[in-house]
């Protein structure tokens, strides 16, 4: 799988979505009537929540086989990669955070210090 809009940064999400759904209007030949991102997009959100829902039915029946046809386990692949972005998105967010509140302190830090060495008038 070579498109994965979900991995775009935030002011290029639509960018995204939007080169891939060209590239789908032009795989499929449609010359009029176009898909357009937002229903490409609204799709696979809609694609995401209900195989997630499936999913957890599936757990809740245990024991019971089921058939796992190429749509499941693409799905199944896609939504991988899919969970392993937001963890990876989550970590980031966290260091970042972890950074600032060591900058914040750092610079505290340095202002404490610079404010211990003001000598005040009166004492000259």
């Amino acid at each position: 799988m070579n498109s994965t809009p979900f991995k775009v940064d935030h002011g290029r999400k639509k960018k995204k979505w939007e080169k891939d759904t060209m590239n789908f209007n032009l795989a499929i030949d449609r010359k009029i009537d176009l898909v357009k991102y937002t229903s490409c997009q609204c799709r696979f959100e809609k694609l995401e929540d209900t195989f997630r829902k499936q999913e957890i039915e599936s757990l809740r029946a245990s024991g019971t086989e089921e058939e796992y046809d190429e749509c499941k386990r693409l799905l199944t692949d896609l939504l991988a990669m899919v969970d392993e972005h937001n963890m990876e998105k989550q970590q980031k967010t966290a260091k970042e955070a972890k950074l600032a509140e060591k900058k914040a302190a750092a610079t505290a830090e340095v202002m404490e210090a610079a404010l211990n060495r003001v000598v005040k008038k009166k004492t000259l």
